[in-house]
């Protein structure tokens, strides 16, 4: 179907408000407001898997920001940015692996989850140090609708 990942992340914050409330976080959405094709549940689960993970990596009054771009002709990028620890470069590959996990509460699974819908869709995701520090989660080939 077509959906609006902007529209999606604004939908998951929302959700997330009480969370983000009692972190004094400052959460944007920004970029670009274009539908994609996709698995409209399966999109909002990887939004949420990767908007929940980097509420969790911030710090009090952090900020965390959702992007849509489009870097190359007919596709869609988007990231979600974090100004949280980040994640270091030699765990980078290791946390989309089922139950790696670096938090105590957590199960491992949710970036797992989130890699396997977006290999099921033929999209991409990659983890990037967001500088000075922080974390990037990018997900990219998404094919604009028409």
């Amino acid at each position: 179907a077509k959906v609006s990942p902007a529209a999606v992340a604004s939908e998951v914050i929302r959700t997330l408000g009480y969370d983000i409330e009692e972190k004094k976080l400052s959460v944007t959405v920004t970029g670009e407001a274009l539908a994609v094709e996709a698995d409209e549940q399966l999109l909002r689960q990887v939004v949420f898997n990767l908007l929940i993970n980097a509420v969790q990596a911030v710090g009090d009054g952090g900020r965390i920001e959702f992007h849509v771009g489009r870097p190359e002709k007919g596709e869609l990028a988007f990231e979600v940015r974090d100004d949280g620890p980040g994640v270091p470069p030699e765990n980078r590959r290791e946390i989309f692996k089922p139950y790696f996990t670096t938090h105590q509460k957590g199960t491992g699974l949710g970036l797992a989850v989130v890699q396997q819908i977006v290999q099921a869709h033929g999209w991409e995701i990659e983890c990037l140090a967001n500088e000075p520090h922080g974390a990037i989660f990018r997900i990219a080939h998404l094919k604009v609708a028409a």
